[in-house]
């Protein structure tokens, strides 16, 4: 979180005019314009008049370049957020980039989102463009997750929330959790609660605290699965067994999580926004990234994979194989 870091005692030193925040490693995201909305906040006593948050697909996203070029009222200073960058119109870029020009003093204007539009060939990336207008006036910050390393990610957060993590406990959480970032800065904020006024989360909080670990891992076998990946697919499948998951819950789970990759299936088709599937579906990006290329190809419809789920469910209240075979020749079938 050195990045994050460094901007916001930046900021608490001397706020900017504008402050451009993007990127897919959105807890850290999350963190930095929390940050310069609290440095702004100080300096505002009347944030009902003076603070205005809208999203970039709104159509008052454009409007709010205008407000925040008028002075505050009665108030020292103005505070626009604009959010979720990443959907908005060519238009509204446009807008903000002549804004970036020449911002005002009196107000801070905060541009949040998971990316930057495409580069122009004439006229370059996004970033640079944006850099090149505001000069000193403003910072450009792109948070990437591919930059981050999930261990010291999650020793940071445990930090933040006054908790020490040491690195093999940071990994056993990140070999269960994942590395999205989203998920592992939850678990990390669930743990910190859980170990109460204890110092430290070590391994044996970790094991005792995430009854939803096989929910985490189960993703994994649900992702492999999906992507037809024989091979990770029944070895984390025997991870699960080996480690005493009872299949009946992993079945269960597996129901679920199948679910809400039809879910989010249908909203592809639909041609909803990645923002507007987001807050839709709870489905891991990695995964989303992994499914969305299948759409419509060799993705499993819902007849035939929630048909294959409900039987398997059927044959563990009466097959004589057993609950374990019945899983297991369920992942075998989804395969092929």
């Amino acid at each position: 979180m050195s990045a994050v870091t460094g901007l916001l005692e930046s900021a608490a030193s001397q706020l900017l005019p504008v402050y451009v925040l993007v990127g897919d490693a959105t807890p850290l995201v999350d963190v930095a314009v929390a940050g310069v909305e609290a440095l702004a906040l100080r300096q505002i006593r009347m944030p009902a008049l003076n603070h205005q948050t809208v999203r970039a697909t709104e159509g008052q996203a454009i409007a709010a370049l205008a407000s925040a070029r008028t002075l505050p009222m009665m108030d020292a200073l103005r505070l626009v957020t604009v959010r979720d960058c990443h959907d908005a119109p060519p238009e509204w870029w446009a807008a903000f980039l002549s804004y970036s020009a020449s911002p005002p003093d009196s107000a801070v204007l905060v541009i949040t989102g998971l990316s930057f539009p495409r580069a122009s060939p004439k006229e370059g990336a996004w970033p640079d463009r944006l850099r090149k207008a505001l000069g000193e006036r403003g910072r450009v910050v792109s948070l990437s997750s591919a930059d981050v390393s999930p261990v010291e990610f999650v020793r940071s957060r445990a930090d933040s929330a006054g908790k020490r993590l040491d690195v093999e406990a940071a990994r056993l959480l990140v070999e269960i959790a994942g590395t999205d970032l989203r998920i592992l800065a939850g678990e990390v904020d669930k743990l910190a609660i859980y170990v109460g006024t204890a110092s430290e989360i070590d391994e044996a909080a970790i094991a005792e605290a995430t009854s939803q670990l096989a929910v985490s891992v189960a993703w994994d076998l649900t992702a492999a699965v999906t992507r037809r990946d024989r091979s990770q697919a029944l070895g984390t499948l025997a991870r699960l067994l080996e480690e005493g998951a009872d299949p009946r819950q992993l079945l269960g789970l597996l129901v679920w999580q199948f679910r809400e990759i039809l879910r989010y299936a249908e909203c592809v088709r639909a041609g909803q926004s990645d923002s507007a599937i987001g807050r839709a579906v709870k489905l891991r990006p990695e995964l989303q990234r992994a499914i969305r290329p299948r759409v419509g190809k060799d993705l499993p419809g819902a007849g035939f994979a929630m048909g294959r789920l409900a039987r398997a469910w059927q044959d563990m209240n009466g097959h004589k194989a057993g609950d374990q075979k019945v899983l297991e020749a369920l992942v075998l079938e989804l395969l092929s």
